[in-house]
């Protein structure tokens, strides 16, 4: 029987391959904001439930990515888009998702009006 170790003559070191790496898949989806505001709306709270539906509980890695709508005024677009993704990262924590967590705020979309107020937010998940 074959146990795919390989010897490294010249610095002899014996290296065993470890557990095979596991395919992950990955899903989407977006979650809006109102005007000026990181709280999630009951729309938001519904389309992550159904995310992590689909995907289960143990993602391998969950990431949150805030936008704000562009407005004359960018004092605080970095610091709302990142308090987005990161209440967005803060429920799915509360409703039991595991795993590793990134949140960014990236601030103005390149959109305009609502579809510019979002969070989006891609798992990585064990198919």
């Amino acid at each position: 029987m074959t146990d795919f170790t390989v010897r490294s003559l010249s610095i002899g070191v014996l290296v065993k391959l470890t557990a095979p790496a596991v395919a992950a898949a990955r899903t989407s989806t977006k979650v809006f904001f109102e005007p000026l505001s990181a709280d999630l709306t009951g729309n938001g709270e519904a389309a992550l439930r159904a995310l992590v539906k689909k995907t289960g509980r143990n993602p391998i890695r969950t990431v949150s990515i805030g936008f704000v709508q562009p407005t004359a005024t960018t004092d605080n677009d970095s610091s709302l888009s990142l308090l987005r993704a990161k209440n967005v990262a803060a429920f799915m924590r509360s409703i039991g998702v595991k795993g590793v967590f990134v949140a960014r705020g990236n601030g103005a979309a390149s959109e305009a009006g609502a579809a510019a107020r979002r969070v989006n937010v891609s798992i990585a998940y064990r198919a």
